[in-house]
Order: structure tokens, then sequence, then C-alpha cells
């Protein structure tokens, strides 16, 4: 299963929590990274968006999982779909979070 966790609210339900720690994949839109760090037991596979929200530290700290995508026709989670289905084609099923 591919998680992707938006930077609204960070999940909170133990069942929500347990499925972003078990995600064979985890994919942060953008500045979730920083909701994601401060809860400290999982490190993202990917993080995608124009990168604006996210700290120099953890720009740093990340650099290797930044998939920067410029445009701005839409939205950091519909770029994390389409990252999704461009680089990983299976029928895994996508689990949103923090949406």
């Amino acid at each position: 299963m591919i998680a992707i966790l938006c930077n609204g609210d960070f999940p909170r339900s133990t069942r929500c929590l347990e499925q972003l720690r078990k995600a064979d994949y985890l994919i942060c839109c953008d500045g979730s990274i920083h909701a994601l760090e401060a809860w400290g037991k999982r490190m993202p596979d990917a993080i995608i968006g124009d990168l604006d929200s996210i700290n120099p530290v953890l720009k740093t700290k990340y650099a290797d999982r930044l998939r920067h995508v410029s445009e701005q026709d839409t939205n950091d989670l519909t770029k994390a779909i389409r990252f999704c289905r461009e680089t990983r084609p299976s029928a895994e099923p996508i689990i949103i979070l923090g949406a």
C-alpha cells in the first residue's frame, strides 16, 4: 500500500497512524514533512511539490527524496498521485491521509 500524507491535519486515530506506519511507500506532499518529522516514527520515501513549504534543514536532510514539480496548475496531492502512477505503475492501493 502507498500512503500519501497531505499538509492538512496530521492523522490522530490509531487506525490512520498504523496505516501511515505500515505503508510500503510513503509520499509527503510538500510541507507535510514537518508534521511527519515531528511524529518521528517514519521517514518519507518521497516528498512531492514545489517545495516552497519546507525549511532548509529538512530540504538538506531529505535532499535525495525531494521531487520538485514547479507547475502550479495542480495541487500537491494531484502531483503525488501522478508521481505514484508514473513510478509505481502496479495496482497498489493508495491511502490519502491528512487531507
